[in-house]
């Protein structure tokens, strides 16, 4: 009888959804990654609570040192992928910084 079981299973599997979202976030804030530009659909909405976590998580360390305000991770959502990647190429150019797709 394992009909029980197979809910905090898939409860269990939405949150390691959401642990590899919040490993990709950190990961890209910590290479200086600030900003993200991304399509909106049904498979996003872990990256952006990633995005929340990562904020409110450096915001709090940066209260508890003296390093200052911490940078946050702005997300960018475009309706359509062409628009995206435009987006994306005009931040880099107008700005400076590099971009990555």
């Amino acid at each position: 009888m394992s009909s029980g079981g197979s809910g905090s299973r898939r409860g269990d599997s939405s949150s390691s959804t959401c642990s590899g979202a919040f490993a990709l976030v950190h990961t890209l804030h910590q290479e200086g990654v600030r900003v993200i530009f991304s399509n909106p659909g049904t498979t996003e909405m872990c990256i952006v609570e990633a995005i929340d976590e990562v904020n409110n998580r450096a915001a709090a360390s940066s209260k508890a040192s003296s390093e200052g305000k911490a940078r946050p991770v702005r997300s960018i959502l475009c309706l359509h992928e062409n628009v995206v990647t435009g987006a994306a190429d005009g931040y880099a150019r107008m700005t400076g910084i590099g971009c990555g797709a």
